[in-house]
């Protein structure tokens, strides 16, 4: 199920306030699992007037128009959304779309509907605001890696008499497989001070959103446990979307039975796709960055530099510095991100530290070069690691046997290719909180957590 929420919160008007949405993943599709990716994004307008009431004969002028929903008089007279959803696995899957209300005071007159484009109004029919599942999308096949775009307008409908229509109104949009579920992640636009962690405070009296732990309770209230193995890594269900030009804080209350054990607590990142970033799609050697001098080709056991000069190898540069990272990753919105930033186009271990030769400025391979063909004049650096995800609030800490609290400010992105525990990598589009569990291996050890929030605070 993929599920995205959007509010409009008024007084004795009406004004565009928040929009946000989230999916479940690993929606099961026909052959396989497949993943979905899902964004909603406000079309237009791009202010946040007062939204008033809007003739439905003269609704596709106003889409359609240069004002795109905004009248005479600066007032907004119609919201368009945009939905899409992308099947990012290799498998087929039947998805069906519903749009539901919820939380509708005194709005008799709010409608929606489908539109064929963001500025064509179409034939669909146009529908009342109701609490029931209102099917927008039926039964549509996605193959792998197709991608769906939907438009939808929302309007209080203009009924050429004195209307009262006044207060608020919510709304979920779902897309649902005939037999998959899935857990929830939420993405769109962010709310200040609103705890982005789905039961993180335990309101919900289990341990939805975090398979991996139990649910228990003391004297205290609600808590999460986790006994398992070494090293286990595990990491809540949803997928939290951010957006990285604002602070966040991240806390959460810990204790553990055994105080000699060491714990790592943070947040995994992955990008707009879903893909986890690893510190090898952020990271490398600073100061080698250079341009390929020829094209670098499958079969290819040089690689021709225009300068080698910042390449730092000897014999005890570790395995992941002996590789290279191309600055030329286009994501599916079709950003290219730019160097020094992200790029999936990473690897390691392609040569040996004294196979760079910095008076021809080439680098000989241990292989043939495989990984399909790289332009003349493409951009890269040396290789770089790192570690696995961001250890925001525990960072091999060791425990007591009372609740302790962590708070920590995550607040811009990791530059030049470093590590820091209080900032987002580039590329990163959703997080979720993760732990690394006894990391020395202490027998007998269990791990204690509550009220975990992750909240913009900026």
């Amino acid at each position: 199920m993929i599920i995205v929420y959007f509010i409009t919160v008024t007084g004795s008007t009406y004004a565009y306030f928040a929009l946000s949405a989230s999916s479940d993943n690993k929606i099961s599709g026909t052959t396989a699992t497949a993943n979905l990716a899902l964004t909603v994004s406000k079309v237009f307008p791009s202010n946040t007037n007062n939204l008033v009431p809007q003739l439905e004969s003269a609704l596709g002028s106003a889409i359609s128009s240069t004002y795109k929903c905004v009248d005479g008089n600066s007032n907004n007279v119609c919201q368009v959304y945009k939905i899409t959803i992308k099947n990012t696995s290799t498998a087929s899957v039947d998805i069906s779309g519903y749009i539901h209300f919820s939380g509708v005071t005194n709005l008799p007159n709010l409608k929606w509907r489908l539109l064929d484009s963001e500025s064509t109004l179409g034939t669909h029919n146009s529908y009342s605001a109701t609490g029931a599942d209102n099917l927008f999308v039926d039964r549509v096949k996605m193959s792998a890696n197709q991608t769906n775009n939907y438009y939808m307008v929302i309007w209080i409908n203009e009924t050429n008499s004195a209307q009262s229509d006044t207060g608020t109104f919510g709304a979920t949009i779902s897309f649902k497989s005939s037999n998959g579920t899935g857990v929830t992640s939420t993405i769109g636009e962010i709310r200040i001070g609103e705890n982005l962690i789905k039961n993180g405070d335990l309101s919900l009296k289990n341990n939805t959103n975090f398979s991996s732990f139990t649910y228990g309770t003391d004297s205290e209230g609600g808590y999460l446990s986790y006994t398992g193995n070494p090293f286990d890594t595990p990491t809540a269900n949803e997928y939290i979307y951010v957006d990285t030009s604002k602070k966040y804080q991240m806390s959460a209350d810990f204790k553990s039975n055994n105080t000699v054990a060491t714990f790592y607590v943070g947040f995994r990142s992955y990008d707009i796709e879903l893909q986890e970033i690893s510190a090898k799609n952020v990271m490398y050697v600073e100061g080698s960055l250079t341009t390929l001098k020829q094209d670098l080709k499958n079969g290819d056991t040089t690689i021709y530099l225009n300068d080698t000069s910042g390449f730092h190898v000897n014999s005890s540069t570790p395995y992941y510095q002996l590789g290279l990272i191309f600055w030329n990753y286009t994501d599916s919105t079709g950003y290219t991100w730019p160097e020094l930033t992200y790029s999936r186009n990473a690897w390691h271990s392609l040569y040996d530290y004294d196979k760079v030769d910095k008076t021809n400025n080439t680098i000989t391979l241990s292989s043939p070069w495989n990984y399909g063909t790289i332009l003349k004049g493409t951009k890269l650096s040396q290789s770089n690691d790192g570690p696995s995800f961001i250890y925001s609030l525990l960072s091999g800490d060791k425990l007591t046997s009372s609740w302790q609290t962590r708070t920590v400010i995550i607040n811009g992105i990791n530059e030049n290719g470093y590590y820091t525990s209080t900032k987002f990598g580039y590329g990163t589009a959703y997080i979720r909180p993760a732990i690394v569990f006894n990391y020395n291996a202490t027998p007998n050890t269990t791990l204690y957590m509550k009220d975990l929030t992750f909240k913009a605070i900026e």
